[in-house]
């Protein structure tokens, strides 16, 4: 008996199936899925390795095969759907089987220790709560497209403050006396502490959660339980995709719209793409909650791909009075501070009354656009409607779509104004300005430089949770998901940076963004306020986030990607180069990109580039990009790939690292 296997420290070149011999004591006990450890490479290393089939025949000499050493002790092994799964993302993610098998088992370093989830949060309370009527008919709703194996997504659109968690803890009540197991996503790290109180305070020891923050002994735990059926629900961002149920029934995925679902490393999954995958091979349903749903997802649904139910009031709860401040007029006005004068009275009076404050600015700092603070002008490619990004190193304007450049004025060509200039501005300036106004209040701020480890997300959401704390300055960390009563004034610094990233998801980034923050306010106030400072007080995505009304929002971003054709109503492949010898890089991609216009020959491909990638340079190496766009995903993938495939057959490649992704989430 012979085992074919898969290598899992292997990369592309060794990235196929190993023949090994079974030895008489294991056999019977060695399973397709299961790990193993065998002898590997020339000096016969033991190596981990995870067995994909048996054969009775093989086509090479017996007597070179080498023996299996042992079954890993931990006793790991990957189901077969999954395996399937893991095929297809190798597949589809253009990354290796063994990348993708890594994703799906835990850590080798764990080890067995007590890990109880329940009792780090015994302090919570349950509340058997009122349902809505239209959390009723949510839940009705769904339940009756489950009851009917109606397997097409189901996109819960509900308002900040509906309810959908109510929602969710119903249907996953429901899951649960059938026997079934559910994976529950979010999409921040920041929100597990909030929401695993609530899910463990209403379904106790049946929940599990995992995230990078956990240590690899505690995520080999949760891992176990889901393996050993001790929890019916998994909670945790997109890495829980992987829960080894053998009974999954649903998988929820709060905050749809949220780019964490896109892993940024390889393999480059896309979370909803494997959920839908994973349903697909299970035959669980998919439930997909947002306030924002993602342009790509309320068009499917539009197109009754995706079923949808909507959820427009809040629970008892006023949505917050959205008020926009013109930073163009503070200007004007001789106010050049951080903070508007609208937004420092409404910031006194908050105080004054003894109630929170929340201050959100978009951390994507790296993002820095060149603006006149005087009429509000971004200078923008005329090819691609979306704005230059200012390049300190060349000291000139790049559009990162098609590579045309531009000087910096030294005016502003609009209104002749000398106030034009790079913008951007970070939390921690913010803090320091807050300190300065409230000297004798206390101040929070939590960004990736104050939340370093797990422990720091609870310390500080405990502290202002308590009202230890009166202001609460924060990036994306704090901007959905959190629910503190005591907050009545949430203030936006700057819609701008999200709003001129040099991407054509910026508008759709900025529209959520300032629907979820301002969402913070009024959890229990009816006095709440929400202020928007921007320089763009005109734009469809600040008019739409101020009136609450995704509706308007998504009928004018729709029509801007249709002319523009870009997603939903094509496919964009992005081929990322990288190299820290610049000259050979773009000799290099240069070289491809000829390749693809002579192979071209019908024009029916869209080609961009060769340009600089957004961040041109990261740890010395250089980055070039170019942009694909066709119709026809399956005819745009076979078109790259076997353009990709001359430059490796031709050896071409060497000192190159080659980046495939269809479709990303960010225009790297």
């Amino acid at each position: 008996m012979y085992a074919k296997v898969i290598i899992l420290s292997g990369n592309k070149n060794t990235d196929r199936e190993y023949s090994y011999c079974v030895p008489e004591d294991l056999l019977g006990k060695i399973k397709i899925g299961m790990k193993i450890i065998v002898p590997f490479g020339k000096n016969n290393k033991p190596t981990d390795a995870i067995v994909t089939d048996f054969t009775n025949e093989i086509d090479i000499d017996k007597n070179k095969i080498k023996n299996i050493l042992e079954i890993d002790p931990q006793n790991i092994f990957i189901s077969t759907n999954h395996l399937q799964l893991a095929r297809w993302m190798s597949e589809k993610y253009f990354c290796t089987l063994a990348s993708c098998l890594k994703l799906m088992i835990p850590n080798k370093k764990s080890q067995t220790r007590h890990f109880d989830l329940n009792n780090s949060y015994s302090d919570e309370k349950i509340i058997p709560k009122i349902l809505t009527h239209q959390q009723r008919n949510a839940i009705d709703f769904i339940n009756k497209k489950i009851s009917i194996g109606d397997k097409k997504p189901i996109l819960l659109h509900g308002v900040t403050g509906s309810g959908k968690t109510e929602v969710y803890f119903n249907l996953l009540e429901k899951i649960i006396e059938c026997g079934k197991q559910a994976i529950v996503f979010l999409p921040e790290i920041a929100l597990t502490t909030q929401m695993v109180k609530l899910f463990a305070a209403r379904f106790k020891n049946k929940i599990g959660i995992t995230h990078s923050k956990l240590t690899e002994r505690e995520k080999f735990i949760q891992w176990q339980n889901a393996m050993q059926n001790k929890i019916s629900i998994m909670l945790g961002p997109r890495s829980a995709i992987f829960t080894p149920f053998d009974n999954l029934g649903l998988i929820i995925m709060d905050e749809e719209h949220e780019t964490s679902y896109q892993s940024e490393t390889s393999p480059k999954y896309n979370t909803h793409e494997v959920a839908e995958k994973i349903c697909e091979l299970t035959g669980a349903n998919l439930i997909l909650g947002s306030a924002t749903p993602s342009i790509e997802t309320y068009y499917r649904a539009q197109q009754n791909e995706i079923n949808l139910v909507e959820m427009n009031e809040r629970v008892n709860k006023k949505i917050p009075d959205i008020k926009i401040i013109d930073m163009r007029e503070e200007l004007a006005s001789g106010n050049t501070k951080i903070f508007g004068r609208k937004l420092f009275f409404a910031m006194q009076d908050a105080l004054a009354r003894g109630e929170q404050i929340i201050l959100f600015l978009n951390r994507r700092g790296y993002s820095n656009f060149v603006s006149c603070r005087k009429c509000g002008l971004v200078l923008k490619c005329s090819a691609c409607d979306v704005s230059y990004t200012f390049h300190s190193t060349t000291n000139n304007l790049i559009c990162h779509y098609c590579n045309e450049k531009a000087s910096v004025p030294k005016i502003c060509p609009s209104c002749g104004s000398k106030y034009i200039k790079s913008f951007g501005i970070g939390t921690q300036k913010v803090e320091s300005e807050t300190k300065k106004l409230f000297p004798d209040k206390n101040i929070l701020r939590m960004d990736s430089d104050t939340v370093t480890k797990k422990s720091d997300y609870d310390r500080i959401l405990k502290t202002f949770a308590m009202k230890k704390a009166d202001i609460l300055i924060g990036t994306q960390m704090i901007a959905k998901g959190l629910d503190f009563p005591n907050v009545s004034l949430v203030g936006i610094i700057s819609a701008d940076i999200s709003l001129n990233t040099g991407d054509f998801h910026c508008s759709e980034l900025t529209f959520q963004l300032l629907t979820q923050v301002s969402g913070r306010a009024g959890r229990a106030q009816t006095n709440a306020l929400s202020f928007i400072q921007t320089y763009n007080p005109e734009h469809y995505s600040i008019v739409c986030a101020k009136n609450n009304d995704y509706k308007s929002f998504y009928e004018q971003e729709i029509l801007f990607r249709q002319q523009m054709d870009y997603p939903p109503f094509s496919n964009i492949f992005c081929v990322l180069m990288t190299s820290p010898d610049e000259k050979l890089l773009i000799e290099k991609i240069s070289l491809l990109k000829k390749i693809m216009k002579q192979l071209d020959k019908k024009n029916q491909f869209h080609i961009l580039g060769p340009a600089p990638a957004f961040i041109s340079k990261i740890k010395n190496n250089y980055r070039q990009k170019i942009l694909i766009k066709h119709h026809d995903e399956v005819t745009l993938r076979k078109f790259v790939l076997f353009c990709t495939n001359i430059l490796s057959v031709k050896k071409q490649l060497a000192n190159i690292k080659l980046i495939l992704t269809m479709n990303p989430i960010f225009m790297v």
